[in-house]
């Protein structure tokens, strides 16, 4: 019997603002599926530009919009 729900895995998060504010902190929070066993962040513009935390939190220096990209993976791979 397998488990679908550690099968393959699907990249996706939410966050709060699309638009921040000078010093103004941001979670992300991951929902991805596929049970994620590791997680690797691109965070730009922020004081963390990468991490490997599940969901991170960082602080933005300046205000703006700007990119941020998730890739999970786990026992059946990867995906963005």
């Amino acid at each position: 019997l397998i488990d679908a729900s550690s099968g393959p895995i699907s990249a996706a998060f939410e966050v709060p603002a699309t638009f921040v504010q000078a010093g103004q902190s941001v979670c992300f929070v991951d929902q991805s599926t596929g049970k994620p066993s590791s997680w690797s962040w691109t965070i730009a513009g922020s004081n963390v530009a990468l991490s490997q935390e599940s969901n991170p939190c960082v602080r933005y220096s300046h205000q703006g919009a700007y990119d941020v990209s998730l890739q999970v993976s786990n026992s059946f791979g990867n995906q963005t």
